[in-house]
């Protein structure tokens, strides 16, 4: 039928002047496949558009968002929607869709030679934290991984990968308890939590979320026979998970320590296999002694019985050779703990005894005169130790430190830090301190004062430069703030994958 009608039109083309090959044809492709404008009516995109930029978020309402958009294809280059909006994109003539809240519209771009890109313009959901990005100097690429216990003005708790841009290119909605730990496990691997007490876990049966993001599937891990802490998941060498538990421990005699209390909250580490059944564990009452080296035994409530928080472990840093680097904040020290033995083998920073007569390691030089409180102790290729120093018992600012240890000589010195500046000082809790293969350092700031907005974090260059601050603009924290390489995670899987509820 189709080539009847060809077949009549011959004449009259004929009698134009025209062929079967004058008529008008769509043409390839020649350009770059790059977006030469991109613009929605309502809302400014996230961060602002440049040609070189493929992912944008804007803030939505609940339900269904009327958003305009307006877009055109650089020169030589075709561009269509897909999402809520379909059809060709038409040199910036505004298309209109109902976006929900928590979809996202894309625009494919082809190129000449059959290149190809896409363009994604995320509708967050109408309770995600709202984040302020400060660009000051160029980054690496990589992407950042953090999770919000703490918000305010009707935003909740949610696990999130930003990318370099501190665009949220992956996010899973953890709920008004407030997102925890959120950690890389391996390749498109991700482990998060929620909160499950305020000061360490208390919630019988909470887990950890463990996600696979290449294979679509989630697990849930947790320790069976005391409450699952949230501070803590690490993988070691041989693919185990090490996670923290506090449990109750009565039958201390604590009046050396002014307190009439008699039950403490050990630090209990344990080792898991994939299962969940247990590999390996350690108790801290067992290695470290509860008189001479607490240093803030603070009271916690557990039910009826009043407990008294003499270590609060708060990170794990598994070694190649199975020993563990734990950073004990009550006691203001960070372990290196036999996995053959349990036995502590040194001991940096706090007191100068250890129960088990490990090796005492001392800060020279410190201008802050010690570290206090400190979170996520890391041990560097070089040997070298950083860890976020909170300083939350002083009036002294909190900071990212990297120490240089001489085991022998059993000493420590200070090979960079950088402080809060005003009038951000100690960090009441949480926070981190990472320093990445190609040389930044990535600072997450924990409870940083009483500001709004809220620093989130800071990436430094190796000379102290600031090279991106993220702030939480109605107030929050950032539990830890951390950055994976590009080869870590897939951006079309985080793309595909984020939501409020695994797909």
């Amino acid at each position: 039928m189709k080539r009847t009608r060809l077949l009549a039109l011959a004449p009259l083309l004929a009698l134009l002047g025209c062929s079967d090959d004058d008529r008008p044809r769509a043409q390839p492709p020649t350009g770059p496949a790059v977006l030469a404008s991109l613009a929605v009516a309502q809302q400014p995109l996230m961060p602002a558009f440049s040609p070189d930029v493929h992912d944008y978020a804007i803030a939505c309402g609940a339900g269904d968002n009327p958003l305009t958009f307006s877009a055109a294809a650089g020169p030589g280059a075709v561009a269509t929607y897909r999402g809520p909006l379909s059809g060709d994109v038409r040199g910036g003539a505004p298309a209109f869709a109902m976006v929900p809240e928590d979809s996202a519209v894309v625009i494919d771009v082809q190129g000449g030679g059959g290149a190809a890109s896409a363009y994604w313009i995320r509708c967050l959901p109408a309770d995600f934290p709202a984040l302020q990005v400060t660009r000051t100097g160029p980054t690496n690429p990589g992407y950042y991984l953090l999770g919000n216990p703490s918000f305010d003005n009707g935003e909740t708790g949610y696990a999130m990968v930003l990318d370099r841009n501190g665009t949220p290119v992956w996010y899973r909605r953890v709920g008004d308890d407030g997102a925890g730990l959120l950690t890389l496990t391996g390749k498109n691997r991700l482990a998060y939590s929620r909160i499950f007490g305020f000061v360490f876990g208390i919630v019988p049966g909470g887990t950890f979320q463990l996600e696979d993001l290449a294979a679509g599937t989630l697990a849930n891990l947790g320790i069976v026979d005391v409450a699952t802490d949230q501070h803590e998941f690490a993988v070691t060498a041989s693919g185990t998970y090490l996670l923290l538990s506090y449990p109750s421990k009565p039958g201390y005699d604590l009046t050396s320590l002014g307190i009439k209390d008699t039950t403490i909250a050990d630090c209990r580490i344990e080792e898991l296999a994939a299962d969940g059944h247990l590999v390996w564990s350690w108790n801290a009452s067992e290695h470290v002694d509860v008189l001479t080296e607490s240093m803030l035994p603070l009271q916690v409530n557990a039910g009826a019985v009043v407990e008294r928080d003499v270590f609060h472990c708060n990170s794990i840093d598994p070694q190649p050779n199975g020993d563990v680097l734990v950073s004990m904040r009550h006691a203001n020290t960070v372990l290196m703990v036999s996995r053959a033995t349990g036995k502590v083998l040194w001991k940096l920073g706090g007191t100068a005894v250890n129960k088990d007569g490990a090796k005492l390691v001392r800060v020279l030089g410190d201008p802050e005169g010690a570290f206090m409180n400190q979170h996520d102790a890391r041990v560097l290729p070089n040997g070298h130790v950083s860890l976020y120093d909170n300083h939350t018992a002083e009036n002294q600012p909190a900071r990212g430190l990297e120490l240089a240890l001489d085991l022998e000589a059993g000493t420590a010195s200070i090979v960079w830090h950088y402080e809060a500046k005003p009038p951000q000082l100690n960090s009441l809790a949480m926070g981190s301190f990472r320093v990445q293969p190609t040389g930044e350092r990535v600072i997450g700031w924990g409870v940083l004062g009483a500001l709004t907005p809220s620093p989130a974090m800071t990436e430094l260059d190796e000379a102290g430069n600031v090279l991106l601050e993220i702030d939480f603009v109605n107030g929050g924290r950032a539990y830890r703030a951390t950055k994976a390489s590009l080869a870590d995670l897939d951006l079309e899987l985080l793309r595909k994958s984020a939501g409020r509820v695994k797909p």
